[in-house]
């Protein structure tokens, strides 16, 4: 990616593992412009809604290793909103058919925690970036004015990390995932690293 820095000013990591959160955001730092990092953990704090300050944070990492099933319906309920910003999922376990459950909700990436390399990671960060400049006219134009109703009323207006931060977090359940794992064993034989929509295509088309 040579000296090129992603345009992301403000990422908001949403995880029970607080320390892997912040180990990703140090391995991100030298690829980002004077960033801000937030962090959410939903075992303490609420799952933020629609008056969250969406137009201040520019991506969103969200940690699937616990809360899996209730994070997928929160998504699913507000993730196609356009006044969020791009979504990044980072799993494991994970599999091919929750990641399609997520990109369908409208996510921007989904990884595979284990065997992260940096390379992935920044090209996520990339595809996310492309849809950033979308989600920030969405918000720009949520904050006008709408024009008057015409009516009667002339006033009338319209009212990359170690392994053991990786295996610390308990596995998901078979009850919490949204999906059980394929037969293959994609984890252990290397063959996930990153799932993004082109690799799920060619996966479909085989």
């Amino acid at each position: 990616m040579g000296s090129k820095k992603l345009n992301f000013q403000h990422i908001l990591f949403m995880s029970t593992a607080t320390k892997r959160s912040q180990g990703l955001a140090r391995a991100m730092q030298e690829y980002l412009r004077e960033p801000r990092f937030s962090y959410l953990n939903p075992d303490v704090e609420s799952y933020p809604d629609r008056l969250f300050s969406w137009s201040d944070i520019d991506l969103m990492m969200v940690d699937l290793s616990k809360n899996r099933a209730p994070i997928y319906k929160w998504y699913l309920d507000i993730g196609r909103r356009d006044f969020m910003p791009p979504v990044i999922f980072l799993a494991h376990p994970a599999s091919y058919s929750d990641a399609g459950s997520f990109y369908r909700a409208g996510a921007s990436n989904y990884l595979e925690l284990r065997g992260l390399k940096k390379s992935d990671l920044i090209r996520s960060l990339s595809i996310a970036e492309k849809s950033m400049p979308e989600h920030r006219q969405a918000v720009y134009e949520k904050q006008q004015p709408e024009p008057p109703v015409a009516s009667d009323n002339p006033f009338s207006l319209k009212g990359i990390l170690p392994e053991e931060m990786i295996s610390s977090q308990p596995k998901t359940s078979s009850r919490d995932a949204d999906s059980k794992e394929p037969s293959a064993d994609f984890i252990n034989t290397g063959i996930m690293k990153i799932l993004d929509r082109d690799a799920l295509k060619k996966t479909n088309q085989k």
